[in-house]
């Protein structure tokens, strides 16, 4: 939900009447290095409209008359983040907030008239007794939320569930200090396989990943492995109705890898753009019969014809996807008994 918040406030999408769509500002934006992207998310988290309060665990906000300002909160917590890499208790770094900018969301100080209570209980958090259960809650999901997702802050779990142990990570640091971020990311090429698998290593090039994405079918996402994709004539066709040609499409996957395109892929394209739809793989429920004359029967008689859809000889058919068991009842109901090997919880 953040990172969402993030892409519409960076103008990264846009609205269509399809919902949203990368924005012309999001290529340029996958075109940046890995470092320059996160800085970016970071800096525009300073002042987006996400607001933590009201993401708090087990917090509840209510009611429309009163509101808080997040980007007040925000800056409040990074001024009081240490500059160094040691660890610390983020307990210890709410205590140090209360003591030393304790109104530090509530400019007026007033903590009365605001509709904040825990979740399964029905009393409102009240006053400034109520510090701990609301800022200081918010002071510790600051750090181990949003700062800890943009790569700002590591953490480190204690048997204490209220609170945990926090460091700087050297990138959070640089951007701490507002150091000028580093160059020279190194990304890896994609992998073009000669069978129309491409594999996309993690740490590929962000904009390359985002337009094998359009262009050929997520089929596998394993941790610390490379993303896997296929190229069919689905996705190619996809492709083409977004208006990336064929031509196009060979010239990416060869720069992208770094090398020719395996002579099968290649030519599986170009056969593609040459006859269109050549074949499919479905998954189905098979009828086998031991005498050509009982699938006859069953292809005419009308409690059983609805559930076949395609003969695939004198002695199968095809049933129709999730109708096995109607089929089976069917049957049974003219008297032949069907066997299966289908899981039932297939449909």
């Amino acid at each position: 939900d953040l990172l969402f918040t993030l892409a519409w406030d960076l103008h990264l999408f846009r609205a269509t009447n399809e919902g949203a769509k990368p924005a012309r500002k999001s290529i340029d934006w996958l075109k940046q290095g890995r470092e320059r992207q996160l800085r970016s998310l970071v800096d525009g988290w300073r002042e987006c409209s996400w607001n933590e309060l009201h993401n708090t665990p087990d917090l509840l906000c209510e009611g429309s008359g009163w509101t808080n300002d997040p980007i007040a909160a925000r800056k409040a917590v990074v001024a009081a983040l240490p500059e160094n890499r040691h660890w610390y208790d983020s307990n210890a770094l709410a205590d140090f907030i209360k003591e030393h900018d304790p109104d530090f969301q509530r400019p007026g100080g007033n903590y009365d008239t605001w509709y904040i209570r825990e979740r399964g209980s029905p009393e409102f958090l009240r006053g400034f007794s109520s510090w701990e259960n609301v800022e200081g809650r918010l002071v510790r999901f600051l750090v181990g939320g949003p700062l800890h997702w943009l790569g700002i802050v590591q953490l480190r779990l204690t048997d204490d569930p209220s609170g945990f142990f926090f460091r700087l990570t050297r990138r959070g640091l640089d951007w701490l200090m507002d150091k000028p971020v580093e160059k020279g990311d190194i990304t890896v090429p994609i992998v073009v396989e000669n069978d129309a698998t491409l594999f996309v290593p993690v740490n590929a090039d962000q904009y390359h990943r985002f337009q094998i994405a359009r262009i050929a079918d997520l089929v596998r996402v394993e941790a610390n492995n490379p993303y896997e994709y296929w190229l069919t004539p689905s996705s190619l066709e996809n492709a083409q109705e977004q208006g990336i040609e064929p031509s196009r499409l060979l010239e990416f996957l060869r720069d992208a890898s770094g090398r020719p395109i395996p002579v099968g892929t290649k030519r599986a394209i170009e056969r593609w753009v040459e006859r269109g739809f050549e074949a499919r793989i479905e998954r189905a429920v098979i009828l086998k019969v031991r005498d050509a004359e009982i699938l006859e029967k069953l292809r005419d008689n009308p409690k059983t014809q609805p559930f076949i859809a395609e003969t695939l000889g004198d002695l199968s058919v095809v049933l129709k996807p999730g109708k096995w068991q109607q089929f089976r009842q069917a049957a049974a109901q003219l008297g032949l008994l069907v066997d299966y090997t289908v899981n039932v919880d297939q449909g």
